[in-house]
């Protein structure tokens, strides 16, 4: 798997130890009720791929094929992987499949074997298991990783299989170090000639090695080759248009890196190196994964999946797949995230997409390209950025996620900068001593992602999140409650805790959201419009629209709304005080339905549609966003809710959208609708531009959604 071994004396005897201990008890499947779909799971008949969700085979049982690959013969593709228990290896399964969607369990393909003097007995381990059909000697062979019970991972052996059919029983043969060579992780890789390959990590993993087999595929022969040294394991291969790519993973542990992608005229070298093919949010971590086969997909031209683990070494059963599409870029291979796809339209972007996106990198071309420097930390700036990042998210551009940096950078990571504590104030403020101001604060949201990209624990890495950590948990040692005083800082605060919950584990993040939520519904909460005053100053019947009704500002209600969509995105299922968030939101999302002027936006009063008169882009932006989020995730009926994000969506590009890319008719920083200010089509601002692109993002997600069903 991840594991990799420095040769250092002492930390390599203990680590021994360590592993022999794992592996030498005899293993246990799980009790299969565990395993089983709880009723509505999963549907009785797969469609979509779902990419790190739970995968369950036709009778309802999660799939066990992990570190596997698969086999194309006879019009059915057959998937073998390590079957496992909590932590244990308990030999190989494989499943057959007509469409790649349903999984039907054909059995154990090669099974421990009861002999306590077998290579093959209980305490062992066996490891990425791949097989290939032989048609010289209508075998098919069965190769893995093969650690010996009772030797933790000092065998380092690859192992060989055949069997007369598909499904097995496969028989054990034998196991060898290629060559005298180290075997960990291992894949095998057949050419358009018939030859087989058996490309492997050697020497600790810093070696990743091939050798051409022979002809009967059982063994190495000595035509071997040292592919590169740079501490890489988990190879997957596969050619397309006459060249071969590989993907391969860092050596950490069970926790995921980042990928690397090679590419060479001839399996033996030289191979070139290509960067990272991943694209999307975690890319960075290749999703929470690591590469284990590249599929190709018959009947389909150039389209190849890519397959990859997302280990759960706490519960190895419960690991998930990643599947996904491998598109190409300038003949460079390119692996896009995708919550949910398939193969119909997996390798062709439908032409909505493409103009959503396109929109979305059009409108923040415009907004970078035409400011080269990076001004303060403050609100409306970072709201801007937490736009920027998920449209980075979204395309992988690298280019935003610079923009991003370079902008963190600059603030030094941090808000207002005071490190005078007993001088940190949270009333409004623009000054560096309004520490705990919520408007110096939301700039951490975009801090934590971009530490989210390459967590670790260097200095490079926590740096960027110390300085949230530091306030947020300085305010939270505090008694007071009071710091969520305006409307605004919901969206300013609340998803930095979620986020810092999720780096942290630290519980008290999850409490004091919700003290400091409870507070703000107490002072701010209208209970029969399901609604949010701005702030404390504008409570009916205090204070009254020109026609004398209740006050509700739009932007203001658009920060609250897409900040419950952030957090209720960020909150783990089962954590406290969720469902009423999802109250709130749902409460919410109705209200704002119901307030939607006939041209697709909302006015900036929205009760009142002649105190402020006419369209207003950032509230609409974020209510379009809120009800897209909403509709993607299962929380609002499509039915209902998807007509008037659509019309959101269409002001947006439509009036809102200028032919440069700029983005109009913002209502200026203030805290309120003014009758008779003026806003048109050259009224543009940062905030307005991030809140655009957080509902270009979310619209871009619909659709690929709707696509993939």
């Amino acid at each position: 798997m991840f594991i990799s071994f420095v040769k250092k004396a002492t930390a390599s005897l203990l680590l021994t130890g360590l592993l022999a201990a794992l592996v030498a008890a005899k293993s246990v499947d799980p009790p299969r009720r565990k395993t089983v779909a709880p009723p509505g799971d999963t549907p009785s008949k797969q469609t979509v791929f779902k990419p790190g969700q739970r995968w369950y085979d036709t009778k309802g049982e999660l799939i066990n094929a992990h570190g596997g690959g698969l086999l194309y013969i006879n019009k059915t593709y057959y998937w073998f992987g390590e079957k496992r228990g909590k932590q244990a290896s308990e030999g190989v399964n494989v499943y057959s499949s007509k469409d790649l969607y349903n999984w039907k369990f054909e059995g154990l393909a090669l099974a421990k074997s009861s002999d306590p003097k077998s290579e093959i007995a209980h305490g062992g381990l066996m490891e990425r298991p791949k097989v290939i059909y032989n048609p010289k000697t209508k075998k098919f062979v069965m190769w893995f990783h093969l650690e010996l019970p009772g030797q933790g991972y000092n065998a380092a052996r690859a192992g060989v299989a055949i069997s007369d059919k598909v499904t097995g029983p496969y028989q054990y043969v034998s196991s060898f170090r290629p060559n005298g060579h180290m075997s960990r992780d291992m894949t095998l890789f057949v050419d358009d000639d018939g030859s087989a390959y058996h490309i492997y990590s050697a020497r600790d993993n810093y070696d990743l090695r091939i050798t051409k087999l022979a002809d009967d595929y059982l063994t190495a022969t000595k035509q071997d080759t040292l592919l590169l040294s740079k501490h890489r394991e988990a190879p997957a291969v596969f050619k397309h248009q006459g060249m071969y790519y590989m993907i391969t993973s860092g050596c950490t542990g069970w926790d995921p890196n980042q990928a690397t992608l090679h590419a060479a005229k001839s399996l033996f070298g030289p191979w070139e190196f290509l960067g990272d093919p991943m694209r999307g949010k975690l890319a960075a971590k290749t999703f929470g994964g690591q590469s284990t086969y590249i599929l190709p997909v018959q009947g389909k031209k150039d389209a190849f999946i890519f397959v990859a683990d997302q280990w759960k070494p706490r519960d190895l059963i419960d690991s998930r797949y990643l599947w996904l599409p491998i598109t190409f870029e300038n003949n460079k291979p390119v692996i896009e995230w995708k919550d949910e796809w398939s193969l119909k339209t997996g390798w062709t972007e439908q032409p909505a997409q493409k103009e959503v996106k396109a929109t979305i990198q059009k409108v923040n071309d415009y907004w970078q390209s035409a400011n080269l420097t990076h001004g303060r930390a403050f609100w409306d700036n970072a709201a801007y950025h937490t736009g920027n990042m998920e449209a980075y998210f979204l395309t992988g551009n690298e280019a935003y996620r610079r923009y991003s940096e370079a902008w963190a950078e600059q603030n030094q990571w941090k808000g207002a900068k005071s490190d005078d504590k007993q001088a940190w104030k949270y009333s409004y403020g623009e000054t560096d001593d309004y520490v705990l101001f919520g408007d110096w604060q939301i700039c951490f949201q975009t801090y934590i992602d971009l530490y989210n990209i390459q967590p670790g624990r260097s200095e490079a890495a926590t740096r960027k999140i110390a300085r949230a950590r530091e306030v947020m948990e300085y305010q939270m040692s505090t008694p007071k409650s009071d710091y969520w005083w305006w409307a605004d800082g919901l969206y300013m605060v609340m998803p930095v805790m979620t986020k810092l919950y999720n780096v942290t584990g630290n519980k008290q993040y999850l409490e004091k959201l919700h003290e400091y939520f409870t507070y703000a519904n107490s002072i701010m909460y209208d209970e029969s419009e399901k609604l949010y005053y701005r702030d404390a100053k504008y409570v009916y019947p205090k204070h009254k629209s020109v026609n004398g009704k209740k006050d509700f500002w739009a932007r203001g209600d658009g920060w609250v709304f897409a900040a419950l969509a952030k957090v209720l995105k960020d909150l783990p299922a089962d954590a406290p005080h969720r469902d009423e968030y999802l109250t709130k939101y749902k409460n919410m999302a109705e209200a704002i339905l119901k307030s939607q002027q006939a041209e697709g936006y909302w006015t900036r009063s929205m009760l009142d549609a002649e105190h402020a008169p006419g369209p207003e882009t950032s509230g609409t932006a974020f209510f379009t966003y809120g009800l897209l989020w909403g509709i993607n995730n299962g929380h609002l009926a499509e039915k209902t809710y998807l007509p008037a994000a659509q019309k959101g969506w269409k002001y947006l590009t439509t009036v809102a959208l200028q032919p440069t890319g700029k983005i109009g008719y913002v209502q200026p920083i203030g805290e309120k609708a003014i009758p008779g200010q003026v806003v048109n089509a050259n009224s543009t601002s940062n905030f307005g531009v991030g809140a655009f692109l957080l509902a270009g993002c979310e619209m871009y997600r619909h659709l690929e959604k709707k696509a993939a069903n």
